[in-house]
């Protein structure tokens, strides 16, 4: 039990104006250090797979006493992929983050909006991000230096060089170099190797690796002497399924 009659009303009068005077005096939230901030982006972490993320957090001298809380909404083409919210106490970091193989979603243009609030008793923040990231299928590249006719192979016949000039100019290639453009951004890390296949008819024409940043496309070991015409289709790209459209290539005698 509180026995209050050891104090008298002047001592309890100061001692309640002390109390209040305490509370009036509590240390700052803020100052010129401290930022309430965050992170707001869509980007490739490689060639197939797609990271939305939001995170709220403070820096500086006081952010130990802030508690931030993030809630975001991820799209493709404006229909919603994701959402989602997370808080944390004081000093932490709140974060949301979805991956999206791209096999799966496809190409088309990706987003995420976010809200980031940051709380503590000498107020509140409130701040919006928006990222945008518009993504493409990797593309097979072709060299496109003096080729008589760029999606075609010639069969000249054992014993003739991959490289044959002509007086216009041009050349017959019996071998091709092809390389993929992944479609990356700079801040994008797409360092995965990319897969090639090849849809080649009785192995008219081969590639020469199955993976790799480049590769020829040449004669196969069953061409021999013939002279005919006939199509390939070669596609590159991630593993799995994030590919390339098929390229045809003719093969002219």
């Amino acid at each position: 039990m509180f026995q209050f009659k050891k104090f008298g009303w002047a001592a309890l009068l100061a001692l309640f104006l002390f109390s209040r005077a305490a509370e009036a005096q509590l240390p700052p939230c803020t100052d010129s250090t401290t930022f309430a901030q965050g992170y707001v982006y869509t980007l490739r972490t490689n060639t197939n797979n797609l990271q939305s993320y939001a995170s709220a957090f403070v820096i500086g001298n006081y952010w130990y006493y802030w508690s931030p809380s993030v809630s975001a909404v991820a799209s493709k083409n404006s229909a919603q992929l994701h959402a989602g919210s997370a808080s944390a106490g004081p000093g932490g970091t709140a974060s949301v983050v979805w991956n999206d193989l791209l096999s799966s979603t496809g190409p088309g243009t990706y987003s995420i909006s976010s809200t980031h609030v940051y709380s503590a008793w000498c107020g509140t923040n409130t701040s919006y991000g928006f990222a945008q990231n518009t993504v493409q299928k990797p593309t097979i590249t072709l060299p496109q230096d003096g080729i008589a006719i760029p999606n075609a192979l010639w069969n000249l016949g054992p014993g003739t060089l991959d490289f044959v000039p002509t007086s216009n100019g041009y050349a017959y290639r019996q071998k091709i170099s092809l390389g993929v453009d992944k479609h990356c951004l700079t801040v994008e890390t797409c360092t995965d190797t990319p897969n090639w296949t090849i849809n080649s008819p009785a192995s008219t024409l081969v590639l020469s690796a199955s993976a790799g940043n480049s590769v020829f496309l040449q004669k196969g070991s069953s061409m021999g002497n013939c002279a005919y015409d006939t199509t390939v289709s070669v596609k590159a790209g991630a593993s799995p399924g994030f590919s390339s459209d098929n390229v045809t290539f003719g093969v002219n005698s």
